[in-house]
C-alpha cells in the first residue's frame, strides 16, 4: 500500500532558490562572456594569418618575400577586399567549431583594414627590412661584419686619392714643348724630350680613351644583350601608393650588408646571366638605372675603371720599383724642361695612365671571370711600362688574384655606396618587370604589396544562461566584441 506524502515550500524559500539560481547562471554567463571574448580575440588572430597566408606566391618563389597583393592581382588597390578577405576567413573558422552544446558561438558582424604598410613605403625601408628579415638566417653579423671591413677599406682607399690626371700632364708638357720652341727660334731646334709616340704612356692612353669603353674590355660586342625595360612604367619613375601605417623599421649597417648580399643571390649580371628575366644585366642596372642593359653595362665599366685606377695608383705609389720606372719615363718626357715642377705633374701622368692600363686589364679579367685584388701585389701587377704596346693588346688580361674579388664583389662594393631609396627602388623595379612578365601577374604592382596590416572586426554573441531566469521585465540584449590585431611580414 503505497502512501502519499505531500510536499510544500514557502514563498519565501522559493524566492530564495530563484535568487540563487539567477546568481549562479550569472556567474556562468560571466565566465562565458570572458570566454566569448578570448575566443573573439583567438579568432582575429587566425582570420587575420589566414587572410596574410594568401601571399603572392611569385614573389615568393623568385625572391624569398612574403608580401599581400592588395590588388588580387588586379589593377587597383582594394583595402575592402582585403577586410572582406578577413571576414570570409573569420566566418569560416566560427562556424568549424559550431559543433556539439557549444557555449561559444561566436559570429563576424563587420570588419575593416584600419591600417597598412606597402612594401615601396618609407622611401626603401620598409623593403630592406624586407629582405633583412629573410637574409639574417643566411648570413650571421660576424660574416656580414667581414663584408663591411673589406667595403669600408675600399671606401677609405678612394677618398684617399690624389690628383693624378694624364690629361694635365699632357697639357703641362705641350705648353713646355711651345715655350722650349719659341725660346729656341733662331737657335736652332728645341731639345723637347725622346720618347717615340708609341712608348709614351700618355699618349697611348688619350688614344685608349678615345675608343668605344665597351670594345676595349669586351672581346665581343656584338654578343652583348640589346634588352631594355620601358622605364617610365618603373617604380623609381612613377607616382607610389602609400601605407597608412605610420610605422618604419629602424636601419643599421647590418641591414645594408644583408641587401646586398641578397641583390648578389638574386639579381643577374654580365657574367651571371639568368633565364627568363626582363633584362640580362640586373645589377648594373641597379648601379647605373639606364634602360638598356648595353648602357647599363658600359657605366659600370666606366665606374669600375675608375675605381680599379685609384687602387693601382695606389700600388703604384707603395712599390718603389715602379716609382722609380714612372720618374724616369718622366725625366724622358719632360727632362728637356729643367724644371722639377713640370717634371713631377709628367710623372704624376705618367702614373696615372700606367694605371689606367692596369684597370683595362682588370676589368678585362672581371669580365671574364676572374678575381682581382683590390690592392695587388708586385707578383699580380701586369701592365709593364718597358713594353707597352706588347703588354696590352686586345686578348691579354690581368692576372688572376686568388685573394681578390669577382665581378659580382665589385658591383656590390660600387652599390653600397648608393642611397637606401635609390637602391631600393631600382631593386623593386627588377622584381616587378620580371613578375609581370606572366600573364597571371601582368597587372603586378610592388607598390600594391602589403607587408603590414592592422585589421578591427565586431563579433556578435546572444546571451545564454541569463535567459534562463528572468527578474522582472530586464531583459539582456546582444554582447559585442571589438578585436582589433596588427600584422606584419617582418619579423
Amino acid at each position: 500500500m503505497k502512501r502519499s506524502r505531500e510536499g510544500s515550500i514557502t514563498i519565501f524559500s522559493a524566492l530564495c532558490l530563484m535568487l540563487v539560481a539567477s546568481l549562479l547562471l550569472a556567474l556562468l554567463e560571466s565566465a562565458r562572456v570572458y570566454g566569448l571574448d578570448a575566443r573573439a580575440g583567438l579568432l582575429t588572430e587566425l582570420g587575420v594569418e589566414s587572410v596574410c597566408g594568401e601571399y603572392q606566391i611569385k614573389l615568393w618563389q623568385d625572391y624569398g618575400l612574403l608580401c599581400l597583393d592588395g590588388a588580387y592581382s588586379g589593377e587597383k588597390f582594394q583595402a575592402e577586399r582585403v577586410a572582406e578577405r578577413f571576414v570570409e576567413q573569420v566566418s569560416k573558422n566560427c562556424k568549424g567549431m559550431q559543433y556539439g552544446a557549444n557555449f561559444f558561438t561566436l559570429s563576424a558582424s563587420d570588419a575593416e583594414t584600419s591600417s597598412w604598410q606597402l612594401l615601396t613605403d618609407g622611401d626603401g625601408r620598409v623593403f630592406f627590412a624586407l629582405i633583412s628579415s629573410y637574409m639574417k638566417q643566411n648570413l650571421p653579423k660576424e660574416a656580414a661584419k667581414a663584408i663591411l671591413e673589406r667595403y669600408e677599406s675600399g671606401q677609405k682607399l678612394e677618398e684617399e686619392k690624389d690628383s693624378y690626371s694624364v690629361e694635365d700632364a699632357k697639357g703641362t708638357l705641350e705648353d713646355a714643348k711651345e715655350e722650349a720652341e719659341a725660346n729656341a727660334e733662331g737657335n736652332g731646334k728645341a731639345d723637347t724630350g725622346s720618347v717615340p709616340e708609341k712608348e709614351n704612356p700618355l699618349e697611348i692612353v688619350l688614344k685608349l680613351k678615345q675608343n668605344a669603353i665597351l670594345g676595349m674590355v669586351v672581346e665581343n660586342v656584338d654578343a652583348l644583350s640589346e634588352k631594355e625595360i620601358n622605364i617610365e612604367e618603373t617604380v623609381s619613375r612613377r607616382t607610389l601608393m602609400k601605407g597608412t601605417m605610420q610605422e618604419t623599421p629602424e636601419k643599421d649597417w647590418y641591414e645594408r650588408i644583408l641587401v646586398l648580399e641578397y641583390a648578389g643571390q638574386h639579381f643577374s649580371d654580365y657574367t651571371k646571366p639568368m633565364e627568363g628575366h626582363k633584362v640580362d644585366y640586373e645589377m648594373e642596372y641597379l648601379l647605373c638605372g639606364k634602360a638598356e642593359d648595353k648602357a647599363n653595362l658600359e657605366g659600370t665599366v666606366v665606374r669600375l675603371l675608375a675605381l680599379r685606377e685609384t687602387a693601382n695608383i695606389a700600388h703604384i705609389l707603395g712599390d718603389s720599383s715602379k716609382r722609380k720606372s714612372a720618374s724616369l719615363m718622366a725625366e724622358a718626357l719632360a727632362g728637356f724642361t729643367g724644371n722639377p715642377a713640370i717634371i713631377q705633374v709628367v710623372q704624376a701622368g705618367v702614373i696615372a695612365a700606367w694605371a689606367y692600363m692596369e684597370s683595362v686589364q682588370d676589368v678585362r679579367a672581371l669580365l671574364a671571370g676572374d678575381k682581382i685584388a683590390l690592392v695587388k701585389s708586385t707578383n699580380q701587377w701586369t701592365v709593364d711600362t718597358e713594353n707597352l704596346l706588347e703588354s696590352f693588346q686586345k686578348t691579354s688580361r690581368a692576372k688572376n688574384c686568388s685573394n681578390g674579388w669577382n665581378y659580382s664583389e665589385y658591383l656590390k662594393f660600387l652599390l653600397y655606396t648608393k642611397s637606401q631609396k635609390v637602391l631600393a627602388m631600382r631593386m623593386m623595379d627588377v622584381m616587378e618587370q620580371n613578375l609581370r612578365q606572366m600573364e597571371r601577374y601582368q597587372n603586378c604592382r610592388m607598390d600594391h604589396m602589403i607587408t603590414a596590416l592592422e585589421v578591427q572586426t565586431e563579433y556578435r554573441a546572444v546571451p545564454l544562461f541569463s535567459r534562463l531566469v528572468a527578474i522582472g521585465k530586464l531583459k539582456t540584449k546582444n554582447y559585442y566584441f571589438k578585436k582589433s590585431t596588427k600584422f606584419s611580414y617582418i619579423l
